[in-house]
């Protein structure tokens, strides 16, 4: 296969992935982007990330990232914890599951 046609057989696998996945949240109702289905497995595989080492994690910036926590948020699918760092008054904020889906 040439090489420039594997990006492109990359992308449509990509495209296909996310269609199954839709049709797959959909019939059972999780209301879940791809995204955000990544997001969790990041989050319950790596327990006290922070959102900047989620967002290094995943390779997008942090405040993009927020917008997709929000939903997971929203729904108590994940908890955001505030920590104080024992040098100082540094807040740092980090994610955990709060149960299955």
């Amino acid at each position: 296969m040439p090489s420039d046609l594997i990006g492109f057989k990359v992308r449509k696998l990509h495209n296909l992935l996310g269609k199954q996945w839709i049709q797959l949240s959909n019939q059972y109702d999780l209301r879940l982007s791809p995204v955000q289905a990544g997001i969790l497995v990041f989050i319950d595989e790596h327990t006290g990330l922070t959102q900047k080492s989620l967002a290094g994690l995943l390779g997008v910036d942090a405040s993009t990232l927020s917008q997709a926590l929000q939903p997971l948020l929203d729904r108590s699918l994940i908890q955001k914890k505030n920590l104080t760092l024992l040098i100082g008054v540094n807040y740092k904020w980090f994610f955990q599951m709060m149960g299955s889906i």
